[in-house]
Parts: C-alpha cells; structure tokens; sequence
C-alpha cells in the first residue's frame, strides 16, 4: 500500500536539518520500500504494509538531534481529502493556500475559535478533519495582517500540525499517482 508522511518542522528557518537523501535511507531501514521525497518539504511517500506514525516517529528520532513529528496517511485517505478540498483553494495566485494537518495530538476542535475570528473576504477556510484547507489574500501585506491565519504561529496548537502549501500537495498527488501506475504496472 502507498503511504504519504509529512513531517513537521524539517529544514525550516534553519531548524531540523534534515537532507531529504538521509530521511529516504532512513524510511527504507525501517523496511518501506520504493521510498521517494519531494524537494526538501519532509514529505515522504514510500510502499508498506503497515504504518505506526509514533514508531516510525521514535526510529527516526535516534537518528537526529531535534524532535520528529509526522502524520501519515494511506493513498486512498490522500485522495479523498484532495477530492473534498473546495474549489477556491490553490486558484488565486495572489493568495497563500496552505493546508494544515493534524499531527497524533493534534485536533481540528483546537483551531474552532481561531477559524471563527476569520476575516471573510479576506481568507477563505475549510474544515475536513483531519486536514484545514485555509487560503489568505495576500495580494498586500496590510490585508494578510488582517488576518487569522497570520496568527497562526503564536496559537496554541501550533505545535499540534504540520502545514503543506498548494502546490506542495499538488506535487504529493502527481507523485503518488505516478508511484501508483508505476507500482502496478510492475505488478
């Protein structure tokens, strides 16, 4: 079965350094197979039979010096999410689309109260647990301040999510979808 993980704060502001190379190496120690990176995101998609996020998360944590957290998902499950994202997400190009995860301790119920300080017409929030898809206008600065999502980093269930952009996942899907053909033509 094809598997997504993306993990949580690799190679970002200088933090978590990680070269994806290494993480792939790592990935097939543990058994997983045709494993694959994208860029330098901490997205991983690899083969396997079984997933355990907290494994995999504390295997990977003897291999490096700052805490590893991921969320994992099946191709199936990906697929369904990315079918249930609304239409306005990644289509305006002057605005950032994100989509936030939720790590093993992480819940949508968490973000609720942010989520409703949101500045309508200036982002646009969708909430299919376990993922939040949220675009904000970012077109000028002075409108994206406005915004929930800039608070984003000093809320408290922060630490509680991974985020991926658009495009991020729109890359995870071709890949996977490639993996998939890819996977069953050899079969």
């Amino acid at each position: 079965m094809l598997y997504i993980s993306l993990l949580r704060g690799l190679n970002v502001g200088g933090h978590g350094k990680l070269a994806m190379a290494d993480l792939k190496k790592m990935y097939e120690a543990l058994g997983f197979q045709q494993v694959t990176t994208i860029g330098n995101t901490g997205v991983v998609l690899f083969f396997g039979e079984k997933v355990d996020d907290q494994k995999i998360g504390e295997a990977l944590r003897q291999d490096v010096d700052f805490p590893v957290y991921l969320v994992s998902f099946s191709w199936e499950i990906w697929q369904e999410m990315m079918l249930a994202r609304p239409n306005w997400f990644n289509a305006q190009k002057t605005w950032r689309h994100n989509a936030l995860f939720m790590l093993e301790n992480g819940r949508v119920e968490d973000f609720l109260e942010l989520i409703e300080q949101a500045q309508i017409p200036l982002e646009q929030i969708m909430v299919q647990a376990p993922v939040i898809f949220w675009s904000t206008d970012f077109s000028d600065l002075k409108k994206y301040r406005q915004s929930a999502y800039q608070k984003l980093l000093k809320h408290s269930g922060y630490k509680k999510i991974t985020i991926r952009n658009g495009n991020t996942l729109a890359k995870i899907s071709d890949v996977g979808a490639k993996m998939m053909a890819d996977h069953q033509n050899l079969s």
